[in-house]
């Protein structure tokens, strides 16, 4: 028996596969299908030990549905010695930089009814969204100060340059159910039988 055995993997594969062809399509299970024969072969050779594995993600994906382009928001959006700051984050849960909040979102919302939720920084930090600890003061100054969380399956954005375009197929960065989904799964080897 092995004492204090850890064996880690980071798999990125199935993440690119979702984020170009979109969750549970061909390609995303194919990618499953390559990485559950790796593990049926680690678990081939260490069946019977005492090893326990836990397999899991940072995060849940939603597919792209509908991808939508803000427009008219260029007055509102903040500059910096006369340059735009872009916005960031990602199309899933877009972050602005408003020099008027409250009427970048209300030109958001005329645009974005049913599609997404608009908050303002003030509203994310009211709502624990940051988290519950005390959220430091250079962070709130980098964050932006309009989140964009849209509805499950879709994306919106805003085209700082004209061939900035959402590419992907699946997504994550919201807070849609999909997304909040962390797959988990465990099994100690000993519990396998030798093939």
């Amino acid at each position: 028996m092995r004492e204090n055995s850890y064996i880690f993997f980071y798999i990125e594969d199935p993440d690119k596969m979702e984020h170009r062809y979109g969750p549970g399509s061909p390609e995303h299970i194919e990618a499953l299908r390559y990485i559950a024969s790796m593990f049926n072969d680690f678990f081939k050779d260490l069946a019977g030990e005492d090893i326990a594995v836990m397999v899991s993600s940072d995060h849940g994906f939603t597919p792209v549905n509908k991808k939508i382009y803000v427009s008219g928001i260029h007055d509102f959006v903040k500059t910096n010695k006369g340059r735009t700051i872009p916005e960031t984050w990602s199309p899933r849960d877009m972050m602005v930089y408003s020099d008027n909040p409250e009427d970048m979102k209300n030109a958001l919302e005329d645009q974005l009814y049913g599609s997404a939720d608009i908050i303002t920084g003030n509203e994310i930090l009211k709502m624990g969204l940051m988290g519950r600890n005390t959220v430091s003061e250079k962070y709130i100054s980098r964050m932006g100060n309009i989140l964009v969380l849209p509805y499950s399956g879709n994306t919106v954005w805003y085209k700082y340059y004209d061939d900035d375009i959402i590419k992907d197929r699946g997504m994550h960065g919201g807070l849609s159910r999909e997304e909040m989904i962390i797959p988990f799964a465990s099994i100690n080897l000993k519990d396998i039988k030798r093939y």
